[in-house]
């Protein structure tokens, strides 16, 4: 039998064979070598990067913005609830965290009784809505008044220390009054708690109230820990703590330069307040706007003020929004709110969308607060006028605005106004008020006549009381029942003849 010849099946197996062998050729050629290292790299790495962000970029902070009136309320906590965040207490380098990583904003406020200083910063402290809140109170009687906050965390009866431990101390007993009352009260470590809650590069700002020589035992725990590098400002309730640090130890003074500022609640005000609520008014020093009229006497401006925020000025602004919305441009008025408006509205978030619509001011009551009396100190009448001054231009600035113009009061608009014969002696109060307003730059709109009164006239009569308010600056009160049928009459009568507060000030007839 020939040897070439062979079986159907034994010629299909060589076949099979060959095919083998060239597979087998194909898949370690160098090529398909080099081919499959590259496929493998990448799928490698494909699979590596799906794990790292389900596992660890999705767990990182998101972004944080917070609003006004968007923050939870507040949440009494006790020590042992408040977990640490894992690794948080290892001092950060910024070039090794996740680039996502959005520092917080934290004031951390140590308390004995009534929240003044709570209140203090967020009237004043520059963006103080962006700041989680955490208050330290050690006297629990006072935490209901604490219930009013919002994004804050309150730990009551307990203090920040330098060591964990719980003591008995006296307070005042509320219902017996000249009686004190035992409690426990527990001791956090400070320098502790502050690295296992937060992160290195948060901004951390710190207001103590302690007796100096607990003052000196913190800042020795915070500096031995290293603690110290972690708080970016640190507020001490007294000048005597203050100089008891310079005294007892220089270096460790040295090192807390730029850093310790003082707290007064008494005066309601801190030692670095004008430097960080510098003004932004346009304005370089304050004038006083008293007219507000064309060359041709035919154009004037209607300054509208809302003196309490009822019913009465929510309709309103619910119609000036509805004309708004019709128009191509602004309504060619200013609208002056008081600090009742902008603390009643969700922390200020509206003004952006009102201020697309009308021009902006302030109307500036000395009566806004029951804690303003004839007997107060001047320094401390000053601040409280200040304070509230500055809580509306954070507002303003807030919402993209600056706040140029103030209306004042119908009390105080008068003390603006030349005296005939012999004038009393000025008031106290009267003082003060101008004092502010002329330290932050505003333009002051002094001359206007008040027509609220005259809001029922027919229109007729009231284009001749104007006619006969000869600074061309008028001011209605939206409060006022019947002053929104008022500004609808006098839009579709006078629009194209009147001006925002703004226009007042292009003619040059502002200054003094």
């Amino acid at each position: 039998m020939d040897k070439r010849h062979r079986s159907p099946s034994r010629q299909c197996s060589c076949t099979m064979l060959r095919h083998k062998c060239a597979m087998q050729y194909i898949l370690l050629s160098p090529a398909c070598r080099l081919c499959l290292c590259i496929s493998l790299i990448f799928g490698t790495g494909f699979i590596v990067g799906m794990l790292l962000n389900e596992h660890l970029l999705s767990s990182s902070p998101t972004t944080r913005l917070s609003t006004f009136g968007k923050l939870g309320p507040t949440v009494e906590v006790s020590p042992s609830s408040e977990k640490a965040r894992a690794g948080s207490s290892v001092k950060k380098d910024l070039k090794f965290q996740v680039k996502d990583y959005i520092p917080r904003h934290v004031f951390i406020n140590c308390a004995a009784g009534p929240p003044w200083s709570l209140e203090l910063f967020l009237e004043t402290y520059p963006d103080s809505f962006r700041y989680d809140l955490y208050t330290f109170l050690a006297d629990a009687s006072y935490k209901r008044l604490y219930d009013k906050f919002e994004n804050l965390k309150l730990f009551s009866a307990t203090v920040l220390s330098s060591a964990n431990n719980t003591t008995m101390l006296d307070f005042p007993d509320m219902e017996k009054p000249g009686k004190t009352v035992s409690t426990p009260v527990v001791h956090i470590n400070f320098s502790a708690w502050l690295k296992d809650t937060f992160h290195r590069d948060d901004h951390i700002v710190v207001k103590l109230c302690a007796y100096p020589q607990n003052v000196n035992l913190l800042i020795n725990s915070l500096v031995e820990a290293g603690a110290l590098e972690w708080i970016n400002k640190l507020y001490l309730s007294s000048a005597y703590s203050l100089s008891e640090l310079m005294q007892n130890d220089e270096d460790k003074f040295d090192a807390l330069t730029n850093k310790v500022y003082l707290w007064d609640d008494d005066t309601y005000t801190y030692s670095d307040f004008d430097a960080i609520n510098q003004p932004d008014s346009a304005e370089e020093e304050t004038v006083e706007v008293k007219e507000c009229q064309g060359d041709d006497g035919s154009e004037f401006a209607v300054l509208l003020y809302m003196s309490s925020v009822n019913q009465h000025s929510r309709d309103t602004l619910s119609l000036l929004s509805k004309i708004s919305n019709q128009l191509p441009f602004e309504l060619p008025i200013t609208l002056f709110l008081p600090p009742e408006f902008l603390e009643s509205e969700p922390s200020c978030g509206n003004l952006s969308s009102l201020g697309s619509k009308m021009e902006l001011g302030f109307y500036f009551s000395i009566y806004f607060t029951s804690s303003v009396n004839e007997f107060m100190d001047n320094q401390k009448l000053f601040n409280i006028l200040r304070n509230r001054l500055v809580h509306a231009e954070h507002c303003f600035k807030y919402a993209e605005l600056i706040m140029t113009y103030v209306l004042p009061d119908y009390v105080m608009h008068q003390s603006f106004l030349p005296k005939e014969g012999k004038s009393a002696e000025t008031p106290e109060g009267t003082k003060q008020y101008k004092r502010v307003l002329y330290e932050r730059g505003y333009a002051v709109m002094v001359g206007a006549k008040d027509m609220t009164q005259l809001v029922e006239l027919p229109m007729e009569d009231l284009t001749q009381a104007v006619a006969n308010a000869k600074s061309g600056l008028m001011a209605v009160d939206i409060s006022v029942q019947g002053t929104d049928a008022f500004l609808l009459r006098m839009l579709r009568a006078h629009m194209t003849s009147l001006i925002p507060a703004h226009e007042c000030r292009m003619k040059g007839k502002a200054k003094d």
